[in-house]
């Protein structure tokens, strides 16, 4: 039994923390004569509910036999006295009975006969007897009601105060932290039972199965539809001979717009006045007057020096109207997007019925046969296609992947050290000697991850109480795995941890 000794004006909460450091069950509380809290046994009575919370003996270690006793009756081991003390036995008084005055009976009046004449005969009247009253367990009722009104007031107090009033610190603490590395190569294979952090296998699966798909697409290209601008044109021929240009064979150009003859001409000398039409629909045909245009044709080739034409008066008349036209572009767009999408529906559905993980690196997709409702310059706004194809590949479950890298990574780390993959944990996968037949892989694994020394805040509520600000400063940030620290104390006069370690709250972080 540890024996605690206190200054006389030792309050109750000086003692209850003292008691509560205390490690053993039972202690016995040494204090010099004219202590304060024996003035008081509302503070004594207090102090013993306090204690039996925490679930301490307490005994007092004294030689006045009157306090002693109130102390035994309280509740409290006494030692130290002339004799032992025994908790009196406190009789409560009886309650006072109230005396009922009887009524005497009414006379009853005799007439007297004519002769004889009796006396009248009077029953004797019965007085009460006078109440008492026992002032005395009036006075104690009255105390003891008192006693009860204020240790129930110094209980909602106390409870007022722990709430609101009573010290109270918040710690923040930035761990000790460092970025974190590693490159692995993990055995993948279908004849793996379970994942082995130590010999990095982790067993996967081979899939072979048939993929379908349907798909409508948008139509692309576009086609004009409009108007042809026509004209005449004027052809110069400087050559000294005498021409022939047949519409098939014939082009006349401006900056890449193209012209033909409507009809086949010969008998051309030197000027010739022919008709022509434009070689597509727009307005962007439309060719104001005095154009230059170029002659070419197949047999007599590009002589713009000798053979060339120009227009007189503008030619005219055309019109651009678009309409939606099926490309070839659109065709081959299809058909790729197509054989992409038989895969990704593959990927999708294994990922949410298994949970598994389809890669193209893992994979085989082979497209049989792919085919399109509409063919090129078809005019639609829009088209179908339909592929069937074969899938081959390895498939593995990315949460036992992750779970397989964090236990051997955590394997190599020192005690005391933990990786933050609620902060950063940023994992890379390729993969290299791929056999789908055999059902087996080889993953190479990048993983960037934060590693954080482990702080224990039940330990640091131990360590700091009833320290200051400073002492708390100090201490903390000496230990290497803490690397900053914010204080935050309530009421603003705070300025020591308390001594209850309820009253300490601990955040551990990282910065």
């Amino acid at each position: 039994m540890a024996n605690i000794f206190l200054k006389p004006n030792a309050d109750i909460d000086e003692i209850v923390a003292k008691v509560f450091e205390d490690r053993g069950n039972e202690v016995t509380l040494v204090f010099p004569n004219g202590s304060k809290l024996f003035s008081d046994q509302a503070s004594l009575e207090i102090l013993k509910t306090k204690t039996d919370e925490l679930g301490k003996k307490v005994s007092f270690f004294l030689q006045d036999m009157h306090i002693g006793q109130i102390l035994v009756d309280i509740g409290f081991g006494v030692r130290g006295t002339k004799k032992p003390l025994k908790k009196r036995v406190i009789q409560k008084p009886e309650p006072i009975k109230e005396e009922v005055v009887q009524q005497p009976p009414q006379v009853m009046q005799f007439v007297p006969e004519p002769v004889i004449q009796k006396p009248v005969i009077s029953e004797p009247v019965y007085h009460a007897k006078p109440r008492i009253i026992n002032t005395e367990a009036l006075k104690k009722g009255k105390k003891k009601r008192k006693i009860v009104v204020s240790v129930v007031m110094i209980l909602i107090v106390a409870l007022l105060l722990s709430v609101f009033v009573l010290p109270r610190v918040s710690l923040t603490i930035y761990a000790h932290s460092q970025p974190l590395s590693r490159d692995l190569e993990i055995s993948l294979s279908r004849d793996f039972k379970n994942a082995d952090a130590k010999q990095l296998q982790l067993p996967v699966q081979v899939i072979d199965k048939e993929q379908q798909g349907t798909k409508t697409f948008n139509t692309t290209g576009k086609l004009n539809v409009g108007i042809k601008a026509r004209g005449v044109l004027t052809i110069t021929n400087n050559t000294g001979k005498t021409l022939k240009l047949n519409s098939a064979t014939t082009e006349f150009s401006v900056d890449k717009r193209i012209f033909r003859l409507e009809k086949d001409v010969s008998g051309i000398t030197q000027s010739l006045d022919v008709s022509v039409i434009a070689d597509q629909a727009g307005d962007e045909y439309n060719i104001p007057a005095g154009t230059r245009f170029e002659i070419a044709n197949q047999v007599l080739g590009k002589a713009p020096q000798l053979l060339y034409a120009t227009n007189m008066k503008a030619l005219y008349g055309g019109v651009s109207r678009y309409t939606a036209n099926i490309s070839q572009e659109d065709i081959d767009a299809a058909s790729k997007e197509l054989s992409n999408t038989l895969f990704d529906s593959a990927k999708q559905q294994l990922f949410n019925t298994q949970g598994l993980i389809l890669d193209q690196a893992l994979s085989s997709f082979e497209v049989k046969n792919i085919s399109f409702d509409k063919k090129v310059s078809d005019q639609s706004l829009n088209f179908s296609g339909s592929a069937s194809g074969h899938l081959q590949a390895i498939v593995y479950n990315y949460a036992a992947l992750k779970k397989l890298i964090e236990q051997r990574i955590a394997l190599t780390l020192e005690q005391g050290q933990t990786m933050a993959t609620d902060k950063k944990e940023d994992i890379k996968v390729t993969f290299k000697n791929v056999d789908l037949a055999k059902g087996t892989a080889i993953a190479e694994v990048h993983v960037e991850s934060i590693l954080v020394s482990k702080v224990d805040p039940n330990s640091v509520k131990a360590t700091i109480r009833g320290k200051s600000v400073n002492e708390i400063k100090d201490l903390l940030l000496s230990d290497p795995k803490i690397d900053g620290l914010d204080i935050e104390t309530s009421p603003f006069w705070v300025k020591r941890a308390p001594s209850l370690s309820g009253r300490v709250y601990v955040t551990v972080t990282t910065k």
